[in-house]
């Protein structure tokens, strides 16, 4: 058997890495929320508005929901590449990237190359979560945060040197900050994560409990360090004159709201499912990820599994994130499917670790030619026709995407100089800014109070059109068209 060099490892894991962002080819243009966020990203960066604190009806009210720094890096990329659908993936593409090395080479360095690329072939199979971290979504970067705290904890916790320790207290507040400064208070899941893996590590390691009391200070400092660039965000609101406003629309009607309410858009029903997480992880990990129980099962039989020390303290880490964030999230009512992705980097180690024990204990020693050099590129070959058969068009939720992938087509086949008009009231104007530059290839657009007849469709449960009138063009010889 061949030994491959340090350099042919790294290619072949590296290029499953890039495969696992960009080859999903078919996934066309950018869905709704990835065209407001680089929408907003776009108006920053035209306008110099970095905060958007202003309350008022010219201001998109998305603001309301996040911070703003994402939207900033969006503004610095466009800056730079040019304002393109490119640059606007790029968004969420490169944090999501560079958080999946970083995995990559944590599983590399813990149990070798094979397992990190068992890991990286684990992500790539989860289209569901490709989909998002290649776009303008903030999956990405929230996932880059989630990815430095487990590391940060993990390095914290295990590490034989305190300068080392210290390390990783400063990559688990960098994770957290950066989490924050994506989602707000909702970032603060990678916190939760960091403080339960600690408490978890006293308990089962049989450390003093005299030594709990280095919990809540660590917590503490923490918490305060980490949720720096939303207070910083807060203090900005300080400066605005709607500054009760911005406060009651951030905390009450979108934290507080999404907790407690299904926020009135009828597609939602998983919003009272508690185990709806647990569906989304049966249906989306697929086919890999099911070695993972199978492996469990059998290392409680007896086999080598638990004995990997490095193996327990990993599930133990990465469990706490996991815990952290799939909790609350039952809890909620308000329930989308990507809210759990940045937990997925956290726990693709386990699966590639079980392919690899899998394959080890029960394949090899009975078809050594699964472990050839050939067959290593074949798989490789096999892994990219694989992700590009699962990869899809459009948007996963039932309609938010397909109502403008159907609209798209017709609204750009009409000559350039026909003007689209949207009937009141339908739509704010950060949304139809955004819609227009990233589906409507820049066209003229406008609002108008006539109900004139309608020439382009818009499904009757439309969450973007309200009420659902369509689409109608500027001039009657546009509507002959």
């Amino acid at each position: 058997m061949k030994n491959y060099s340090i350099f042919e490892k790294a290619a072949w894991v590296s290029a499953l890495a890039i495969l696992a962002l960009f080859a999903s080819i078919r996934v066309i243009g950018l869905q709704p929320d990835a065209a407001l966020y680089a929408g907003l990203a776009q108006k920053i960066l035209h306008t110099g508005e970095a905060w958007m604190l202003s309350a008022s009806a010219e201001k998109f009210p998305k603001f309301f929901e996040h911070p703003p720094y994402f939207f900033q890096w969006g503004a610095w990329l466009m800056a730079r590449l040019g304002v393109h659908e490119w640059s606007a993936k790029a968004m969420g593409a490169l944090p999501a990237l560079m958080a999946l090395f970083m995995i990559t080479i944590f599983t590399w360095r813990s149990w070798g190359w094979s397992v990190a690329a068992w890991t990286v072939l684990a992500v790539t199979s989860t289209v569901h979560f490709t989909k998002y971290a290649s776009t303008s979504m903030m999956e990405g970067p929230l996932a880059l945060g989630v990815v430095l705290a487990a590391l940060g904890c993990y390095v914290y916790l295990y590490a034989n040197r305190n300068f080392v320790q210290l390390g990783g207290v400063l990559m688990m507040g960098a994770g957290i900050a950066l989490a924050c400064a994506i989602k707000g208070v909702i970032g603060l899941g990678a916190w939760g994560g960091c403080l339960l893996a600690v408490v978890g590590h006293f308990f089962l390691e049989n450390k003093p409990l005299r030594r709990l009391f280095f919990v809540p200070f660590l917590g503490l400092s923490l918490f305060f360090f980490g949720a720096l660039p939303f207070l910083y965000w807060l203090l900005q609101a300080v400066k605005q004159p709607a500054l009760f406003e911005w406060l009651h629309g951030y905390f009450v009607k979108q934290v507080f709201r999404s907790a407690t309410t299904d926020r009135g858009e009828e597609f939602f029903r998983e919003a009272h499912n508690f185990f709806y997480y647990i569906e989304v992880i049966v249906k989306n990990l697929w086919p890999w990820w099911w070695a993972v129980p199978m492996t469990l099962v059998l290392s409680f039989r007896g086999k080598e599994g638990f004995r990997d020390k490095t193996l327990v303290r990993w599930i133990l880490v990465s469990g706490s994130f996991f815990s952290a964030f799939i909790v609350p999230l039952s809890l909620i009512s308000y329930k989308l499917p990507h809210y759990l992705h940045p937990t997925y980097l956290v726990l693709a180690p386990l699966a590639g670790f079980s392919i690899d024990f899998l394959a080890r204990s029960f394949l090899v020693p009975r078809f050594p030619w699964l472990v050839s050099p050939w067959l290593r590129w074949v798989s490789l070959l096999a892994a990219v026709a694989f992700v590009i058969v699962r990869g899809e068009r459009i948007s996963s939720t039932e309609n938010r995407g397909q109502e403008f992938i159907a609209i798209r087509e017709r609204v750009n086949s009409a000559p350039a100089r026909c003007r689209v008009l949207v009937p009141r009231p339908a739509i704010d104007v950060y949304r139809m800014e955004a819609f227009a530059l990233w589906y409507f290839e820049g066209r003229e657009w406008g609002f108008t109070d006539e109900r004139l007849p309608s020439r382009i469709a818009v499904p009757a449960r439309s969450i973007y059109w309200v009420p659902p009138q369509g689409l109608i063009w500027a001039s009657e010889e546009c509507q002959k068209k």
